[in-house]
């Protein structure tokens, strides 16, 4: 029996998430959507990428660190048996203050090299710090 968090769904065929990869995109997406600050039930396990654009939204640099690290201890969390990697980059767009992708993998223990988990793109920060996607 596994010791990994389990995540339950509110969809009432399927009961708990339990794909590796479904939990992953379950938890960015979480990180994504979530607005931060509405309770301080975990305050250190808080996973919010709109509360870290509000904090750090002006350094493209900053808010990806940021988020790798809040990712990153996420995932050690909900996945204990493996060896997660999350990678948090900006990029420039036209339309936008800037972009930003995120990548989650996990690393296979025979070859060591990283099984992606997560792949985002179109994660966009405004001029005003609001946050449009495309997950």
């Amino acid at each position: 029996m596994s010791n990994e968090p389990i995540i339950p769904s509110l969809h009432n065929s399927i009961g708990f998430i339990t794909d590796k990869h479904e939990r992953a995109a379950y938890l960015v997406r979480h990180f994504i959507m979530n607005p931060g600050g509405t309770s301080d039930f975990f305050e250190g396990h808080k996973l919010s990428l709109r509360m870290l654009a509000a904090n750090y939204g002006d350094s493209p640099d900053t808010l990806c660190r940021m988020s790798e690290q809040q990712l990153q201890d996420c995932m050690k969390r909900n996945f204990p048996n493996d060896n997660t990697t999350v990678e948090v980059t900006s990029y420039n767009t036209e339309n936008y203050k800037y972009g930003i992708k995120i990548n989650v993998a996990v690393i296979d223990t025979q070859t060591g090299k990283p099984v992606p988990l997560v792949l985002s793109e179109n994660i966009n920060i405004t001029d005003d710090l609001r946050i449009q996607t495309n997950f």
